[in-house]
């Protein structure tokens, strides 16, 4: 009896796991936590790159821009290579073929709260996939 109840516990708590760690989080939620790739801070703005998925890399990547404790959302998107800010008033977003969202198409801002948006696109990506740390 025992046994088949620890087992039942056991289940059940590696199910919530499961669950917790796939959550893809495409809505951008505040309660969710941010692994960052790469975080660019200035004393005016900060730029975030980040996912929010514990186990797989299947959910998107975030580029978030937070000026006066606010925050906007650049793009979310699968294929991001890399973000750098350049001067004081652009933003370069490179991307790893055309920018898609799983596989569908998406649009990028050309200005976010007074930053230049500015995507660059390589078309020979010979370098693997952003690795992903796990964080516990």
């Amino acid at each position: 009896m025992i046994n088949k109840f620890f087992i039942f516990i056991l289940f059940s708590l590696l199910y919530f796991y499961v669950l917790e760690g796939c959550n893809t989080y495409d809505n951008f939620s505040k309660d969710a936590v941010p692994l960052y790739l790469k975080r660019i801070q200035t004393p005016d703005i900060t730029i975030g790159w980040y996912y929010k998925s514990l186990i797989s890399n299947i959910t998107p990547d975030f580029v978030v821009l937070t000026s006066n404790q606010r925050d906007t959302i650049i793009c979310k998107s699968h294929n991001i290579s890399d973000v750098v800010l350049f001067g004081k008033d652009s933003i370069q977003i490179i991307f790893c073929g055309k920018p898609e969202l799983y596989t569908e198409p998406i649009d990028i801002p050309s200005i976010v709260m007074g930053y230049k948006i500015v995507t660059k696109v390589l078309l020979d990506c010979n370098r693997k996939p952003t690795f992903r740390k796990t964080f516990y």
